[in-house]
C-alpha cells in the first residue's frame, strides 16, 4: 500500500545563508545552539538529552553555482546505558567538507508528482550540469520503446517524436566499465587528498538519480550514462547509457565522467556492449525442447 508523498520535518537546528549574499572570499559562521534547539534535537535522535552543540563553518562559492562548506561540529549527549540502565554522558565530534549544487529545474517536484519516495527525499548525482529537468529525461526512442511508437492519432510532442524516428540522436547501450579504472576510484580511499566518489556495491541507494556525461576520446560530450551497479555474475561495473549512433556500435570505447561538479573527477573508460546486456536464451531453450519433445521414441 502506497502512502501520500510528505516533506520530512524541518531540522531542529539551522542557520540558512542566502547565496546571492555569499561575499566571493566567502564567510565563517559560528552557530550554538538554544535550549530549546537541544530539546528538539534529543527529541529527533531519540537521546535521553543533549547538553550543548556547537559548530564553525566557513562558506565558500565556487564555479557553476556550488558552494562549499566546511566546519566542525561538536556535541555532548546523554544517553542511557542499555545494559546498566545508568546515564551516561559522550562527546561527539565530526568534521563536515560538503559541497552543494543546484538542482535541475523540477528535478524534486517532478519525482514527488509521481513517485511514492517514502519520506526520502530524492538526489541527484553525477557529472552532468544542466539547469532543467528535461535534460534527464529520455524519449520512447531512447529508451528503446520506439516500435510501441504510434502516429495514427494526434498527442503532445508528436512532430518532436516523428523528426527522432525519422533522425535518431540518442541510441541505448549498456557500457562496461573498465575493472582497472574503477579500483582506482576505491584506491583513493587510502591516498592523501579527497577520494573519488564512492561507488555503492552493488547498487546506489534508492531515490538516487544518476547521470553522468559520456564523452569520446577527445573529450566531447556524446550522451549520458544512469546509476551504475555492479553484476557479481559478470564482475563488472555496468550501467545503462545513451549515446550518439555513431558510438552504439559495440565494442566501441568511450570515457565516462565520474564524480559530482565541484568534487574530484575520474575519466573512466568504457566499453559499449548491447543492451540488455545478457543474451537472453530463453525462446532458444523452448524451442530446442519443443523439437526434441517432437522426435519419436
Amino acid at each position: 500500500m502506497s502512502r501520500p508523498n510528505a516533506e520530512s520535518r524541518p531540522d531542529p537546528w539551522r542557520s540558512p545563508v542566502i547565496v546571492a549574499q555569499i561575499p566571493d572570499t566567502g564567510l565563517h559562521r559560528k552557530l550554538e545552539a538554544s535550549a530549546a534547539e537541544l530539546q528538539a534535537i534529543a527529541e529527533v535522535g531519540g537521546l535521553r538529552e543533549v547538553l550543548s552543540a556547537q559548530a564553525a563553518f566557513d562558506v565558500v562559492p565556487k564555479s557553476g553555482g556550488r558552494i562549499q562548506v566546511t566546519g566542525h561540529v561538536r556535541a555532548r549527549i546523554g544517553q542511557i546505558c542499555v545494559v546498566t540502565l545508568d546515564p551516561i554522558e559522550s562527546e561527539i565530534e565530526e568534521d563536515v567538507d560538503l559541497v552543494f549544487a543546484p538542482e535541475a529545474e523540477g528535478f524534486y517536484e517532478q519525482t514527488l508528482k509521481y513517485f511514492d519516495t517514502m519520506d526520502i527525499r530524492p538526489t541527484l548525482r553525477g557529472s552532468l550540469e544542466a539547469d532543467d529537468i528535461t535534460a534527464y529525461l529520455r524519449s520512447p526512442y531512447e529508451l528503446g520503446w520506439g516500435k510501441s511508437v504510434r502516429f495514427d492519432h494526434d498527442f503532445p510532442g508528436r512532430a518532436v517524436l516523428e523528426g527522432e524516428a525519422a533522425a535518431p540522436t540518442l541510441q541505448r547501450v549498456t557500457l562496461e566499465f573498465n575493472s582497472d579504472d574503477v579500483i582506482d576510484v576505491y584506491a583513493s580511499l587510502f591516498r592523501d587528498g579527497e577520494p573519488y566518489e564512492f561507488f555503492e556495491i552493488p547498487h546506489a541507494p534508492r531515490w538516487i538519480a544518476w547521470a553522468d556525461k559520456v564523452m569520446n576520446e577527445d573529450g566531447t560530450a556524446i550522451g549520458i550514462s544512469s546509476i551504475p551497479g555492479y553484476s557479481l555474475h559478470f564482475r563488472r561495473i555496468l550501467t545503462l547509457a545513451y549515446v550518439a549512433p555513431a558510438f552504439a556500435r559495440p565494442g566501441s570505447e568511450v570515457v565516462v565522467l565520474w564524480g559530482n561538479p565541484g568534487q574530484p573527477q575520474k575519466h573512466i573508460r568504457a566499453t559499449v556492449r548491447p543492451a540488455p546486456y545478457k543474451t537472453d536464451a530463453r525462446r532458444d531453450e523452448l524451442t530446442g525442447a519443443a523439437s526434441a519433445a517432437a522426435v519419436p521414441a
